[in-house]
Formats: structure tokens, sequence, C-alpha cells
């Protein structure tokens, strides 16, 4: 099987499950920047590198939808978007 070979209904259902946890990654990732983890250290990127795939995954999921999945049950999470702009929610060093 490929992945364009999926219904709407299994993308569908793909994209709500997996909604939560790119939530929850974006939030912890939110939670550590505030925190003032350091950009380097060993989790924080993991945590960010990790939010980043699985908003990837939530992403092409709905690029594999033969009919646009906005506005369907699945909607994106609050706070998928990098901190700054930056992928790991590094500030600039002044």
């Amino acid at each position: 099987m490929r992945s364009d070979q999926l219904t709407t209904d299994q993308l569908l259902a793909l994209r709500e499950r997996i909604a939560p946890m790119l939530e929850y990654m974006a939030q912890l990732e939110k939670r550590m920047h505030e925190r003032k983890f350091r950009a380097d250290d060993p989790l924080f990127v993991l945590v960010a590198e990790c939010r980043n795939c699985v908003q990837g995954v939530y992403v092409e999921l709905g690029h594999h939808s033969p009919e646009p999945l906005v506005g369907k049950s699945a909607r994106p999470p609050k706070s998928i978007m990098p901190i700054n702009g930056d992928p790991l929610g590094r500030k600039p060093r002044k």
C-alpha cells in the first residue's frame, strides 16, 4: 500500500489522532523555551525535532487528500508554529 491510496476518511482519522500529539509537543517545546532551556540542550533539540516531524506528518496527510481537509473535523492544533520563527525556538543572541 502507498500513502496516496488512503481514503479521505482514513486521512481524517489519522489527522484526528495526531492533532493532540502535535499540540502536546508544541506546548512542551514552548514551555521549555519559556523556562530558558538552551537551544543546544539535547532534550530541547529532540523535542523541537519531534514537534517538527509530527507537524510534517500532519501536513503531509492533508496534502494526500483528494479533497481539501479544511473545515473538516481534523483542525490544526493552536500552537504548531515554531517559536519566534526559529524551528528550534531559539531567541537571537545579543
